[in-house]
């Protein structure tokens, strides 16, 4: 081969390499995201810390003249739950953890959204719950 043939194929090597570097580099942006990402991680962290520490604040419960004798959802300890009829220690659970994830019940009806607890057990525990 003659030398400028090597000539032409090293600049176009040359050609072909500066332009994989520029994609690659214009692909490699995960860093640009990663501080908004941690910070968001870190937002939803302390926003679970403080629902957290305002159940904890509320977990005292009235006296039952206070509120009719009803159980209230979003200050119940895990024993008053499981007191109910139809709720035993895996729903009790699950009402904690539901609390605890999506904050204050609105409605005493909320509770339908609770996994494991539908219209049926709502409509028989209803006379004996509230939301205050």
């Amino acid at each position: 081969m003659s030398e400028r043939k090597h000539e032409l194929i090293l600049a176009a090597l040359a050609f072909a390499l500066l332009g994989v570097m520029i994609i690659c580099a214009a692909f490699d942006v995960p860093d640009l995201f990663a501080a908004s990402k941690q910070q968001t991680e870190e937002e939803t962290f302390s926003f679970s810390n403080e629902r957290a520490l305002a159940v904890e604040e509320e977990s005292t419960t009235p006296a039952n003249g206070e509120n009719g004798g009803k159980v209230n959802l979003n200050t119940a300890a895990f024993e008053e739950l499981t007191g109910l009829n139809e709720i035993g220690e895996e729903r009790a659970k699950a009402i904690i953890e539901y609390r605890e994830t999506y904050g204050r019940f609105l409605t005493a009806e909320e509770i339908t959204n609770v996994y494991g607890i539908g219209e049926s057990i709502y409509e028989s525990i209803a006379d004996r719950i509230t939301a205050e």
